[in-house]
């Protein structure tokens, strides 16, 4: 994930910045600073939910963290976190839908997957626009296993999606 990338590049960062070579003279290394203990680090994961996932052996370079990057990280982690659950929901209740207005009450009800499909769309404006216009449509809408959704339009429907298709069971 993107935090994890970060994470990995700010330790990789804080040990070349500490390394200084045999062969090559890097002049004087910096010194970093450890704004808070690894007990202080886990209290702010804690406001967060996170104290079970932010784990010294793979968040230790937490502790080199100021305060206001420390928060901005685990707000960033909670808000990934809280999205992939959604989506994971999303992808369970599926199954659920098999009309477009289906989708629609499915979307609106999580409200991480809701902010995602505007955004896809370009705003809020443009997002109702394309909601008045899949409406429109006929949909035929199949369901795969795990749970994404194949919207199809009947002219285009041959009998060869694969899944379960959902719009003839309502």
């Amino acid at each position: 994930m993107k935090i994890s990338f970060i994470l990995f590049a700010l330790t990789g960062i804080a040990l070349v910045a500490c390394h200084q070579s045999g062969k090559e003279n890097l002049g004087p290394t910096q010194n970093l600073t450890k704004y808070h203990t690894w007990e202080e680090v886990q209290n702010a994961a804690r406001q967060y939910g996170l104290e079970s996932v932010i784990l010294e052996k793979n968040n230790s370079g937490l502790m080199y963290l100021p305060d206001s990057a420390l928060h901005a990280f685990l707000q960033q982690e909670k808000k990934a976190r809280d999205g992939k659950a959604e989506v994971d929901l999303f992808l369970q209740r599926t199954k659920e839908v098999h009309s477009f207005d289906d989708y629609l009450l499915l979307l609106n009800s999580l409200p991480y997957m809701k902010s995602s499909e505007v955004e896809s769309q370009g705003g809020e404006a443009a997002f109702q626009q394309w909601v008045e216009e899949q409406r429109k449509i006929n949909w035929h809408i199949y369901r795969t296993d795990d749970g994404a959704l194949t919207w199809v339009r009947p002219e285009d429907d041959h009998g060869t999606e694969q899944g379960e298709r959902l719009d003839r069971n309502k």
